[in-house]
């Protein structure tokens, strides 16, 4: 699955990993979402069937997430009117959450947000422990037992963070798991390659 830019138009699609035909799913001013653009980070459920992502409204809103089903169809809002922007999902194993950066604008995601997938209220944590913002994603171990984010510092640099978690909540402080010096160096994008092990 990944999202396709040609000109102001984006969309979601999927192409089989033995390759063959693209599918598209969800395209911008499709009619099941009206003039929503600008997809960014569909997520595959757990079980397969539902994909959540981020998208605007109108070019250049504040983001919403969305989910539709494997097929395309069944277009939900899940955060409608939130006043507030939101980032690349990340399900939770039970495939009954999602956890998002979010904050004002595409540029300083500073909470993180748990959103049903299946509808309802999202609650939203505040980074701290020297975290000023997400710089890219926020992903959940295999396990559901933690969370993994970049988080950007004062300096401007992005380490990589950890923090215990659960389906509406941190579970305590952040904590930084690499520490170098130098105040050029980025560390992005965290992927877990076990629910002990993260690769970025």
């Amino acid at each position: 699955m990944f999202v396709q830019r040609s000109g102001s138009t984006s969309s979601i699609q999927t192409v089989p990993t033995t390759g063959g035909p693209v599918a598209t799913l969800l395209s911008t001013n499709d009619a099941a979402c009206g003039s929503c653009t600008n997809f960014r980070g569909p997520t595959f459920s757990p079980d397969g069937r539902f994909i959540v992502f981020a998208f605007e409204r109108t070019s250049g809103a504040l983001s919403s997430l969305a989910r539709i089903a494997v097929d395309g169809s069944g277009f939900v809002e899940l955060t409608p009117n939130a006043g507030i922007g939101f980032g690349a999902p990340s399900f939770f194993p039970s495939g009954n959450t999602v956890v998002a950066p979010a904050g004002s604008s595409a540029s300083f995601y500073n909470q993180l947000a748990f959103v049903p997938a299946g509808g309802g209220s999202a609650s939203f944590v505040t980074l701290g422990n020297e975290v000023l913002a997400v710089a890219n994603r926020a992903v959940v171990s295999p396990d559901g037992r933690q969370v993994a984010l970049d988080g950007r510092l004062s300096n401007g640099s992005t380490r990589i963070f950890v923090g215990g978690v659960t389906a509406t909540g941190l579970g305590g402080a952040l904590r930084r798991l690499t520490d170098y010096t130098a105040s050029t160096v980025q560390e992005s994008f965290p992927s877990w390659t076990s629910s002990t092990e993260l690769g970025f």
